[in-house]
């Protein structure tokens, strides 16, 4: 991370659980967008103390997670390599990176989507990979209007954030939606890189059925 907050909030591949807008599963005729703003609201929702985008092994994948959907969390740059379980029929949203804004401190709703489109554009390098195999990416360039959503905070809020409701005016990123629905172990690397981020997150996935 290096923006200030709480102006722009960079994640890159960044995860109790909010009172989300959302779903316990995901249909593939379904539209992304709502996904990323429910991701957005799950991985702001999650205190400090806990939050798996501050995990340095994985012990924290199961936080907030519910259904068949689950949200994984990247890091704050460099390289990471975690171990998480979770269950058979399971799809995975992962942002390989991603960027939102909030208006806050006075910035303008036209500053923020100018701060938010030069992330997004920074980034030149980019890939998302299972078993070696490269996966789909889903992209979200910054578009006025189309990425609107609030979000709460609790206390000890990553970044920063005091306890209450933000209203995020624009987000953009890059983003993954990855099936692991057999069981077995999978291995899922997200990479990118901007001039001023290098990010390198592992996760070695153990799939199982429930008993």
């Amino acid at each position: 991370m290096n923006t200030p907050i709480p102006l722009v909030i960079r994640l890159a591949a960044a995860s109790a659980a909010l009172f989300l807008v959302g779903i316990n599963s995901v249909r593939a005729s379904e539209p992304p967008l709502p996904l990323l703003n429910e991701w957005w609201q799950w991985a702001m929702s999650i205190p400090a103390s806990t939050h798996p985008l501050l995990d340095n092994n994985g012990n924290r994948c199961t936080v907030g997670q519910r259904g068949n959907l689950w949200f994984l969390a990247g890091n704050t740059g460099g390289k990471t390599d975690r171990q998480c379980s979770l269950p058979a029929g399971s799809r995975v949203l992962i942002p390989v990176h991603a960027t939102f804004c909030t208006p806050e401190a006075g910035r303008t709703t036209s500053q923020c989507f100018a701060a938010v489109a030069q992330d997004y554009e920074s980034f030149t390098s980019f890939s998302v990979e299972l078993n070696g195999l490269p996966q789909e990416i889903i992209e979200q360039p910054a578009v006025p209007g189309e990425s609107e959503f609030t979000f709460a905070v609790p206390r000890n809020g990553l970044f920063g954030y005091k306890p209450g409701l933000y209203r995020a005016t624009i987000a953009a990123g890059r983003w993954a939606l990855v099936d692991v629905t057999a069981p077995g172990l999978y291995t899922l690397r997200v990479k990118s890189r901007s001039p001023t981020f290098n990010q390198d997150v592992t996760y070695e996935l153990s799939v199982a059925e429930v008993q």
